[in-house]
């Protein structure tokens, strides 16, 4: 047989063999086309992402949410402010809208179209950069600042308001006076400038001894006591204690005070007494009604939120200086400085450049909140619930 009669032949028998299935052709040409490209689950590097080799950090778009793990894994533990340098480890493919998520530090997981590359070493802002204020007052760091004595008390009279037919205004704080005895009618011997600390002695019913021949009526003062350490406070454990009764807050390491101030607590909605954890950190946020078509109050750029309970936190109040007389709609309002001390000193510690941060342990710092109707209160979920339940 000639080579053209065998070339002849093998071409025949090549037309007549069966042709692949097309399914089966489409599958070669796709392993092909996916032979070395990321898989969901897969680790990635900034080369993947089409990124600069130059780059050191990532910097957020816009208040970007960060999760405990990728695809939002663990829940949400905070949303970190825009235009943060953030530092980054790992680069996770993923198969959602994301199509990648980023892990930043110090810990969460970031949505890669929330971030953007830059060659910028990491760097943070503190956040809020202004806060508003509406008063002077600040308190007492007690481990600078001696107090009088043990116990002691500032000078306030309950705020009042002005006739109705002069306004619903309140009427300034007048001065404190001081009585040569413990009798309404008695001589006063001198006046104390409101907010004023002084000494208490004695107390004789409805008075209280400041100094020698001098006193005060009781309900002209706001009275710090120390306060026992709550079950389940280990010793050197921060908590802070909110007197409803005397509007006043103390914050304690283990059994030792280090701060104290005035506050506003729930004036028609009372401030619920129970003994919490601060679960949520937010930096700065917005407090609004949210009851009914009619918004009765919206407050912006609200300072140093401390979240214990659903719906209630201690935090900064510019709005107002009636600090030591109740004044808000539940929360506990403190001066902007306070709140901002006390954000600081309070675990969980918010990193720095963060708008919030959020545990779901036992980690966060304990608040007492007890008051004339509930002198002993019993621990409490953030959901309000007694615990053990």
């Amino acid at each position: 047989m000639s080579w053209r009669s065998v070339g002849t032949l093998a071409l025949a028998l090549t037309l007549l063999a069966p042709a692949a299935p097309a399914s089966e052709a489409r599958r070669t040409d796709r392993d092909a086309r996916d032979a070395g490209r990321a898989r969901a689950g897969d680790d990635l590097t900034i080369a993947d992402l089409d990124w600069p080799a130059t780059t050191r950090s990532v910097r957020t778009r816009g208040a970007t949410k960060a999760y405990a793990g990728p695809r939002k894994r663990g829940g949400r533990i905070g949303k970190i402010a825009a235009a943060q340098h953030v530092a980054f480890g790992r680069i996770v493919k993923t198969s959602d809208r994301c199509r990648a998520w980023i892990e930043v530090a110090p810990r969460g997981w970031v949505c890669a179209r929330d971030v953007e590359p830059s060659d910028a070493p990491p760097a943070a802002t503190a956040v809020p950069r202004k806060v508003r204020t509406g008063t002077s007052w600040v308190g007492m760091d007690l481990r600078t600042e001696a107090p009088p004595a043990w116990p002691f008390a500032w000078a306030l009279e309950p705020q009042r308001w002005r006739r109705r037919d002069q306004g619903k205004k309140l009427r300034p704080p007048r001065p404190t006076p001081v009585l040569a005895a413990p009798e309404a009618d008695a001589e006063v011997v001198r006046e104390l400038a409101p907010r004023t600390a002084v000494a208490v002695r004695e107390a004789d019913g409805d008075f209280v001894r400041i100094a020698d021949g001098e006193w005060v009526a009781a309900r002209e003062l706001r009275v710090i006591t120390p306060a026992a350490r709550p079950a389940g406070v280990g010793e050197d454990e921060k908590w802070i204690d909110v007197d409803l009764a005397a509007q006043v807050l103390v914050a304690y390491e283990g059994d030792t005070p280090v701060y104290a101030t005035l506050v506003s607590t729930g004036r028609r909605n009372g401030t619920p007494t129970g003994i919490y954890r601060i679960t949520i950190k937010q930096a700065v946020a917005t407090m609004r009604d949210a009851q009914g078509p009619d918004t009765r109050w919206n407050h912006p750029d609200v300072p140093f939120v401390m979240r214990f309970r659903e719906r209630y936190a201690l935090h900064g109040a510019y709005w107002h200086d009636r600090f030591g007389n109740a004044q808000s709609v539940g929360c506990v309002n403190l001066a902007p400085e306070d709140a901002r001390w006390l954000f600081a000193w309070t675990t969980p510690v918010a990193p720095i450049g963060w708008l919030q941060w959020i545990v779901r342990d036992d980690t966060g710092t304990v608040v007492r909140i007890h008051g004339p109707d509930d002198p002993d209160p019993v621990w409490r979920d953030y959901d309000g619930a007694p615990r053990g339940r």
